[in-house]
């Protein structure tokens, strides 16, 4: 059963189990929902996680990250508005710019959202290698969730939220996506998107992490 929904969904393992994830950055603010644990299939590493070789770009001035909330989370705050002192962020920021000391953040994750700010005028590609590690998200009820889901990477297999979590038609969760700075409201008929990151409102009706879940 497991050799058919493999073979069934047209993903291709490779001896080494090593994939790569490749996500364009816009400048500022992006949203990245990281899929592979951080390997690069060189067994004389063993520090692959840290945040300084997964986002090696040198136009990256700060990723944050949310390793765990301590409480229910009411509204979501823009990107540029997230504090040094909240307790549920971890930032890490290059040792090149002169704040790198209040970096907290230190190793990246599968199954996680990474806001990730990039200088400049020009969008760079990350290129992050890994395994592939699937995580079923931990929905915290009557709270906003920053979450990425496992999609199809082809735009002819996407669908919509709806349908992705199996919501029942009283359920109509507020969802944003981050679009520019700013984070935009989109209907839960709107598509899922491979790689990015969003937050959802989670009212109690639905707990699915995925259509095979």
């Amino acid at each position: 059963l497991l050799a058919m929904l493999v073979w069934g969904t047209g993903f291709n393992v490779a001896t080494s189990d090593v994939a790569s994830q490749t996500s364009q950055l816009e400048t500022s603010w992006n949203a990245v929902f990281v899929e592979l644990e951080p390997d690069d299939d060189n067994g004389t590493t063993a520090d692959d996680n840290v945040p300084a070789r997964v986002f090696n770009l040198g136009n990256i001035e700060m990723v944050w990250a949310m390793p765990r909330t301590t409480s229910t989370i009411q509204y979501i705050s823009q990107p540029s508005e997230i504090g040094i002192n909240d307790p549920d962020w971890h930032v890490y920021i290059p040792a090149s710019q002169p704040t790198a000391a209040l970096t907290n953040l230190h190793a990246v994750t599968a199954g996680r959202v990474y806001l990730i700010k990039v200088a400049g005028t020009q969008t760079q590609q990350l290129v992050i290698h890994g395994r592939p590690q699937y995580k079923r998200i931990q929905w915290r009820a009557e709270s906003f969730n920053l979450v990425g889901f496992h999609a199809d990477p082809d735009p002819q297999q996407q669908v919509s939220f709806a349908q992705f979590l199996g919501l029942p038609s009283s359920s109509n969760p507020s969802i944003f996506k981050l679009t520019g700075n700013t984070w935009t409201l989109v209907s839960k008929n709107s598509l899922v998107e491979h790689g990015r990151g969003y937050w959802v409102y989670n009212d109690g009706t639905f707990n699915r992490s995925g259509p095979l879940d």
